[in-house]
């Protein structure tokens, strides 16, 4: 977008030398802070993990055990987030983003907006969806609910001990 590392961290209120680290790859940012620079950058969390398209690239392989790995902020208040995790299970394709998401956030945070198509599906748990012009819609395990990116939308937890959600977006 032609921003500075200052003017984004206007935008974000996080700090420039943090902002920097994570552009090195020398710092991860948390899922709060991911969310906050997608915000800031008008796209989403799951398209700044999958990274950049890598030219002729055709598969993507995400392991279990990798490294790639948000956590949610440490010290948030145990009221609005349980010990969670994202993590890009398509990196590299550019296109289409799946990330898996474990456990998080029980509090409705501000909605997203952002080009393209979104699906969330349940694998476990149990989550609420709110966008724009609905009313918000519970979601069990093996159910799934696809919308506009465009359309203001956000999601919590009411179950994230147990949650695991698989959110494509294209």
């Amino acid at each position: 977008m032609g921003l500075t590392l200052n003017e984004l961290a206007k935008l974000t209120e996080l700090s420039q030398p943090f902002l920097s680290q994570v552009e090195r790859g020398a710092a991860q940012p948390s899922m709060r802070s991911l969310n906050r620079i997608a915000t800031a950058l008008k796209t989403n969390g799951p398209a700044l993990l999958a990274g950049p398209p890598r030219p002729g690239s055709t598969t993507a392989l995400s392991r279990h055990d990798d490294d790639s790995t948000v956590m949610n902020d440490e010290g948030a208040s145990a009221s609005s987030l349980i010990a969670g995790s994202a993590r890009s299970l398509s990196e590299g394709l550019g296109h289409l983003t799946v990330t898996e998401f474990v456990g998080g956030m029980e509090e409705w945070p501000e909605p997203y907006v952002h080009e393209g198509e979104e699906a969330v599906y349940v694998v476990s748990g149990a989550v609420e969806i709110q966008v724009d012009g609905m009313s918000p819609t519970v979601l069990g395990p093996r159910d799934c609910m696809a919308y506009s990116g465009l359309s203001g939308h956000r999601w919590r937890m009411l179950e994230p001990e147990t949650t695991v959600l698989l959110i494509s977006s294209t």
